[in-house]
């Protein structure tokens, strides 16, 4: 059966939004998240919180990781907001925090910064900001976790917002005087209005990816490859519907797959789950994780844990972060099959 409890509620800040979650050695999980007066505001700080290991585990007390004076410190760069952020470890075992900042501009104007710990989050390094342009560096903004290869790179799934929303992946082969060593984007095959791509590893060279649908289709998309993520097909519209929200999706260790979205083409108000047994092909809808006459239930991210237990964090009403649990044992599906492909 599944379970609830807060990653944060509603006396840290007036609002959060964008949790990301992962699962940490030794059996505990870390989520981040921002908070603030609103999104885009300029007191919007980046927070964690720690749940303790067993299925009884409790969230820790939210602990500012830093704000915009922290960044213009570290990067000397003027800073406006910040905005999204991944936690995840990589299989070295050292903790990575991606996000954005902005220093002109709306969220079309993001940086990508990086910062490592190499002790769980206990101490990390100072923010490193990518060049990715030696022209326009800006308009590269990060939402889910990356995937790794055998030669060591970190493929991270981002997205570009100016003037066209179109999705990227940005390689970084990780340092070690610096927090990330070489770096650079490839694009994807050109489909306008698609963003905020969730990738799931198949095998060693193969990998789904699964894109929001910001223009009118209202529909996921999904793309293709077959070197390591080095290279992708064309993205091609599903019939899962999508309301120009962000999702997740991750691959079980009995190897379903496993799609938390917002399953409804115009509004945020219905969070479910959905489940393929054959890589993304076809998909059987899910449990509803939540779901209201009226808000938003939104950003979901997904883990699934030692013990087989499958965590998602989600915003709730952009009040609160919340967090459920559940065994992949009963992830039944409920009713109905949607196909990857119409």
């Amino acid at each position: 059966m599944a379970s609830s409890s807060w990653v944060v509620g509603d006396n840290l800040t007036p609002s959060v939004h964008g949790s990301s979650v992962c699962a940490l050695p030794g059996g505990e999980l870390a989520t981040i998240w921002y908070g603030g007066q609103r999104e885009g505001a300029p007191d919007v700080a980046i927070y964690l919180s720690r749940r303790s290991a067993g299925p009884d585990g409790v969230w820790s007390p939210a602990e500012k990781l830093l704000d915009p004076s922290d960044v213009e410190s570290d990067t000397g760069r003027n800073v406006r907001k910040l905005g999204n952020a991944v936690l995840f470890p990589d299989p070295e075992g050292r903790l990575w925090l991606v996000y954005v900042s902005v220093s002109v501009g709306g969220w079309s104007g993001s940086l990508i910064n990086v910062k490592r710990s190499d002790d769980g989050g206990r101490t990390w390094t100072e923010s490193q900001r990518l060049t990715l342009s030696p022209f326009l560096n800006f308009s590269t903004l990060v939402r889910a976790k990356p995937f790794f290869t055998a030669d060591g790179w970190i493929g991270l799934p981002v997205y570009h917002e100016f003037v066209a929303k179109y999705p990227q992946i940005l390689w970084l082969e990780p340092g070690t005087d610096e927090t990330v060593n070489r770096f650079h984007l490839r694009r994807l095959p050109v489909v306008a209005d698609l963003l905020q791509p969730a990738v799931v590893p198949l095998d060693e060279q193969r990998a789904l990816m699964l894109l929001r649908d910001s223009g009118n289709a209202r529909t996921l998309h999904v793309a293709h490859s077959t070197d390591a993520g080095w290279s992708w097909t064309k993205p091609t519209p599903t019939n899962i519907p999508n309301p120009d929200s962000g999702i997740d999706a991750i691959r079980l260790h009995d190897g379903r797959i496993v799609l938390a979205y917002n399953d409804a083409r115009e509004d945020r108000r219905r969070l479910r789950l959905a489940v393929s047994r054959d890589e993304g092909r076809t998909w059987a809808t899910g449990p509803v994780l939540e779901e209201a006459d009226e808000g938003e239930f939104s950003y979901p991210s997904l883990v699934q844990d030692s013990r087989g237990v499958i965590h998602v964090t989600y915003t709730w009403q952009r009040l609160r972060i919340k967090h459920v649990q559940l065994h992949a044992d009963h992830l039944a599906p409920t009713s109905g099959r949607i196909a990857s492909h119409p």
